[in-house]
């Protein structure tokens, strides 16, 4: 499969218009693997040119013919090229979420120390622990 060109990339909207199909199930075919497309705009929209959605329209009218394998070894590719386009955005986005997730585990990591710090140092205004004022109580 060719590398999808920059200057022949369609919206979704635009290739219902050419297709005759709705944008919603060009994005599905997309993600599915059965035409080539390109997710742009950090996870918002999909696009795709018009000859990769008129050769899927031409090739469903002929459904009777069984995929061959080199057509199941391209649909498998452009899958694998999808999912791998997916994880490299959610990678950039988490990227430049470093830094704001080290503070939160910091804060939170002093927060957990402060609590247990001072729920097992507790002390009574006249430095005795609470066992000893509860023996000193059960005297008579």
């Amino acid at each position: 499969m060719t590398k999808l060109k920059e200057k022949d990339l369609i919206s979704l909207k635009e290739a219902g218009e050419v297709s005759g199909y709705s944008a919603d199930y060009i994005g599905q075919l997309i993600r599915s693997g059965k035409i080539p497309g390109k997710q742009v705009y950090t996870n918002i929209s999909w696009m795709t040119t018009a000859d990769a959605v008129l050769a899927y329209k031409n090739a469903s009218k002929n459904k009777d013919k069984t995929p061959t394998y080199t057509e199941k070894i391209l649909n498998a590719k452009r899958k694998l090229e999808m999912e791998l386009s997916i994880i490299k955005l959610i990678l950039q986005n988490f990227k430049s979420a470093i830094p704001l997730i080290i503070i939160l585990l910091v804060i939170f990591s002093a927060l957990l120390f402060s609590i247990f710090y001072f729920t097992n140092n507790t002390v009574n205004p006249g430095n005795k622990n609470i066992q000893e004022q509860n023996q000193e109580t059960i005297k008579f």
